[in-house]
């Protein structure tokens, strides 16, 4: 899913470029594109709760929170990773929600949303755990 994800997230982005570079307002297939990049988020947030909530190191992190906070691999899963896609999964929503207001065009509305979305991808892509990441390394394609 963390692929799905970043790829429609650079697609938007880069959709928002296009519409700023020719002052273009969103079309449809902008705003479709959006529209299953916040499927895609909602439903990777709900997997990664009920995950979160599940997870054996998660309860060990808020059960012996003292030592935890310490460990970095535990204190990643426990309090990092979620509250950072969190804020990039509202911050998307947030320029998604400006992108589909009713409201004539601007000439600057592209430039909140495009600062909207890049730190959400920012966010997003450092909280990945990638295969190079020093919080917690994991594998970037696993076969299950």
């Amino acid at each position: 899913m963390r692929w799905l994800i970043l790829i429609l997230l650079i697609l938007s982005f880069s959709g928002i470029i296009y519409n700023r570079v020719f002052l273009k307002a969103p079309g449809k297939r902008d705003k479709a594109l959006q529209v299953v990049l916040l499927i895609s988020l909602l439903f990777q947030m709900t997997l990664g709760l009920m995950l979160y909530f599940k997870s054996p190191l998660v309860a060990s992190f808020y059960k012996n929170y003292p030592e935890s906070i310490h460990q970095t691999q535990v204190r990643f899963w426990g309090m990092e990773h979620i509250t950072a896609m969190i804020i990039s999964i509202g911050l998307i929503f947030w320029g998604s929600f400006l992108n589909f207001r009713k409201k004539p065009f601007q000439k600057n509305h592209h430039n909140r949303i495009l600062l909207l979305f890049v730190l959400a991808f920012i966010i997003l892509f450092l909280s990945i755990p990638w295969s190079f990441s020093p919080f917690t390394p994991r594998a970037d394609f696993r076969m299950w």
